[in-house]
């Protein structure tokens, strides 16, 4: 497992021992009327752990979040945290075609490149979030 996941796991696990319900879709915290955090999803909860929820408060997000996040946590990279979002938050496991021409022939391949960040974040989804 890659630093960036291994955080994702020990970030989930904890907020879920914080008492945190653990959610899926684009709410990153929701807010009791204190202002306090009650639920987090997963980008939420790694925030959370490397003490950034500061970034993503009730009134909105700080403009550079995204690279703060990234600057924090060993091996995570805006690109990284998009599929992670698409596969937790939206439990699509994404996959890329490319097509390609082979040389001296003009007959075209496919290839289907399936996403292991994104795969990986709908199975982690599945195992933490509240059913």
């Amino acid at each position: 497992m890659k630093p960036v996941e291994q955080f994702a796991v020990e970030a989930l696990n904890s907020a879920k021992t914080k008492g945190l319900r653990i959610c899926r879709g684009g709410v990153v915290f929701e807010f009791d009327a204190d202002k306090k955090p009650i639920a987090c999803n997963g980008i939420g909860a790694m925030l959370l752990a490397a003490n950034l929820d500061h970034l993503v408060t009730a009134d909105g997000f700080k403009g550079d979040w995204p690279e703060q996040f990234c600057n924090a946590i060993e091996g995570a990279t805006t690109a990284w945290m998009w599929r992670f979002i698409h596969g937790f938050d939206y439990g699509n496991a994404l996959t890329f075609t490319f097509q390609k021409k082979k040389e001296n022939s003009s007959k075209v391949t496919e290839e289907v490149i399936r996403d292991k960040v994104s795969a990986w974040a709908v199975k982690l989804s599945k195992q933490f979030r509240e059913k």
